[in-house]
C-alpha cells in the first residue's frame, strides 16, 4: 500500500512538473493495475495520458546528462521511485515522500541507474476541475476522520444541552483519546508515513519502530487497538449512563494509569526509542484522571448492578465490533499481499513456464477461417468466444486493448440449437469479411452491450459466411473446445489465474 501510494505521489508531482493538469484521482486510477507500483505501471499510465515516455538503464556516469524533471529508481523498498526536480552542479533536488536536497555523491549511492523520461504531446490529456477532484479525493481518504470529528462535536453539543455541565470536560478527554487511538491504528495498519514529521524526530523519536516492536503488543493486541477499545467503551458508557458512570470510570482510569508506566519504561530502558503518539495516549489517560478528580463531588461514586451490567454489555459489543473490523482489515491485508505476489507472476519467463505446464491442443486455428487482427507477432493468441456468453461479454473490452500489439485469432463458438447466437456469429463474420477486424469487433461489442446490431441488414450472410462458421464449429469440436471464453497461446491453454487484461504484461 505504502509503495503504491508513494508511486502515485511521485507520478502526480512529475505530471505537474510537466505542466500536465491531472487530478490525483486519475493518477491513482491509472496506477491501479497489477504492475502499478513498477516502472512498467508508470509508463502505462503515461501512455494512457498520451505522454511520450521511455525508460533507460544508465551507467551512473551519465548522471550529468539527465534533464529534470525525470523519475528515477532508488534502492529503497518503501519508496523506490523519486522525482528529480532540479539538477545543480553539486546537488540534486529530489521529491518522493518529502522534498530533499542532497549531494550528487549521496544520490549516486542509492540510485540504481534506472530512469524514466517523458515528453508532452499535442494529444496529451489536460483534465478539468483538478483542484475540486483533489479536494473530493482528500475528503474520501479522510472520511472516517472527518466523521469522527463531526461525531465528537455532536456529542459535545448534545452533552452541553442534555447532560450535566461537569461531564463535558471528561467526555472531551475521551473523545481526544478516541482520535489519538484511531491515528495510531491508522499508522499501524494503513499508512506508516502518516504524521511522519511529528512521529520521526531525530534518532530518538520513531513511532513506527515502537509501534511495530514486539513489546508494543499485549495479549495479541497493539496499542492502537487497546486504547481505542478503552476510550470507546468509557465514552459510550458515560453517554448511556451519565449519572452512574463515575465509580466504574474511576476504577478503569486507575487501572489504565498503571498501564501507562509500561510504555514509558519500555521506550526508555528497553527499545530506547520514543513514540509521540504513545505519549499522547498517556497524557490523555492522566488528563482524564485529573478531570475525574475535579468532578468527584458532582457525581455518585457508588457502584450499581445496572451500571455494571451496562458497562459489561457495552464492552462486549465494542469488542465484538472491533473483532469484525479486525477480520476485515486482515482480509484486506491478505488481498494486498496476494496482489504483490501475483505481480511477480506477470513476468514473461514465469508466464512461459506456467503456460507450458497447461493442457495443449493439437493445432492452432487456420487464419483463413478465423477473424484475425492482421498483426504479425511471434506469439499467436487465439480467443474462442460466444455471442451469448456473459463472461465473454465482460472480457470483450480487453480484446481491443491487447489487439494493437499481439496477433489474435478470434473463433465464434455457438451452442447447439442457439439460433440467435448462430445468426449473430455469422453476421460478425460477414462484417469482418466486408469491413475488417475493427468494425467486426465494434459490432460484437454493440451486441454484447445492447443485444442488437443496428446495421445488421447491411451485411448479407452468404454461403461463404455459412462455410466459415461451420468450419469454426468443426475446429472447436476436433480440439475438444467446449467452454467459452477459452484463451489459448501457441497451442496451450492460458492458466486460469491469468485474465485477458493481464496478458499485455507478459506478451508485450
Amino acid at each position: 500500500m505504502l509503495g503504491v501510494d508513494n508511486t502515485g505521489k511521485v507520478l502526480y508531482h512529475y505530471l505537474h512538473a510537466l505542466h500536465v493538469k491531472v487530478s490525483k484521482t486519475t493518477v491513482y486510477r491509472l496506477l491501479d493495475t497489477p504492475l502499478g507500483n513498477s516502472m512498467r505501471g508508470i509508463s502505462d499510465a503515461l501512455d494512457s495520458l498520451h505522454i511520450n515516455n521511455a525508460a533507460y538503464q544508465l551507467p551512473k556516469e551519465y548522471l550529468d546528462e539527465l534533464e529534470a524533471p525525470c523519475i528515477v529508481v532508488m534502492n529503497d523498498n518503501d519508496s523506490p521511485f523519486c522525482l528529480i526536480e532540479k539538477i545543480e552542479e553539486t546537488h540534486i533536488t529530489l521529491s518522493h515522500s518529502q522534498r530533499l536536497r542532497v549531494s550528487k555523491q549521496q544520490f549516486l549511492q542509492k540510485w540504481t541507474g534506472s530512469v524514466l523520461v517523458g515528453e508532452v504531446t499535442e494529444s496529451t490529456i489536460q483534465e478539468k476541475n483538478c483542484k475540486l477532484k483533489d479536494i473530493a479525493m482528500w475528503i474520501q481518504q479522510h472520511q472516517l476522520l472527518l466523521a469522527g470529528i463531526i461525531a465528537i462535536l455532536l456529542i459535545l453539543y448534545s452533552t452541553k444541552r442534555n447532560y450535566s455541565t461537569g461531564i463535558s470536560p471528561y467526555l472531551l478527554t475521551l473523545c481526544i483519546g478516541v482520535l489519538v487511538s484511531s491515528a495510531i491504528l491508522y499508522k499501524e495498519t494503513v499508512n506508516s508515513r502518516f504524521l511522519h514529521r511529528f512521529c520521526h524526530i531525530g534518532k530518538m523519536i520513531d513511532c513506527n519502530e515502537v509501534l511495530h516492536s514486539k513489546g508494543s503488543h499485549i495479549i495479541g493486541m497493539g496499542l492502537g487497538e487497546l486504547s481505542l477499545l478503552y476510550f470507546s467503551v468509557l465514552l459510550l458508557f458515560a453517554l448511556i449512563c451519565p449519572y452512574e458512570f463515575y465509580g466504574i470510570s474511576v476504577t478503569c482510569n486507575i487501572i489504565a494509569i498503571g498501564f501507562t508506566f509500561y510504555p514509558v519504561i519500555y521506550q526508555l530502558f528497553i527499545i530506547r526509542k520514543g513514540c509521540m503518539l504513545c505519549m499522547l495516549i498517556n497524557l490523555t489517560v492522566w488528563s482524564s484522571c485529573v478531570t475525574l478528580y475535579i468532578l468527584q463531588g458532582q457525581f455518585n461514586r457508588e457502584f450499581s448492578l445496572s451500571a455494571m451490567l451496562s458497562f459489561i454489555a457495552i464492552a462486549c459489543i465494542c469488542l465484538a465490533g472491533w473483532l469484525q473490523i479486525r477480520a476485515l482489515l486482515k482480509v484486506k491485508e491478505e488481498r494486498k499481499q496476494l496482489k504483490v505476489q501475483f505481480s511477480k507472476l506477470l513476468n514473461p519467463d514465469s508466464f512461459q513456464k506456467l503456460l507450458f505446464a497447461e493442457t495443449q491442443i493439437e493445432a492452432m486455428v487456420n487464419k483463413e477461417i478465423a477473424l484475425h487482427n492482421q498483426i504479425s507477432s511471434t506469439t499467436q493468441l487465439m480467443i474462442v468466444t460466444n455471442p451469448n456468453c456473459k463472461n465473454c461479454a465482460r472480457m470483450h473490452s480487453h480484446i481491443k486493448e491487447i489487439a494493437s500489439n499481439v496477433s489474435i485469432s478470434l473463433v465464434l463458438l455457438t451452442f447447439p440449437k442457439d439460433g440467435i447466437g448462430e445468426k449473430v456469429a455469422k453476421t460478425i463474420i460477414a462484417t469482418y469479411r466486408t469491413d475488417g477486424w475493427e468494425q467486426a469487433m465494434a459490432a460484437l461489442e454493440e451486441w454484447y452491450k445492447n443485444h442488437n446490431i443496428k446495421e445488421v441488414d447491411k451485411y448479407a450472410i452468404t454461403v461463404e459466411e455459412q462455410r466459415i462458421w461451420k468450419q469454426q464449429q468443426i475446429y472447436c469440436s476436433q480440439q475438444h473446445i467446449s467452454q467459452t471464453p477459452s484463451i489459448i497461446i501457441d497451442g496451450y491453454y492460458v492458466p486460469e489465474f491469468y485474465q485477458l487484461k493481464e496478458l499485455k504484461y507478459v506478451l508485450t
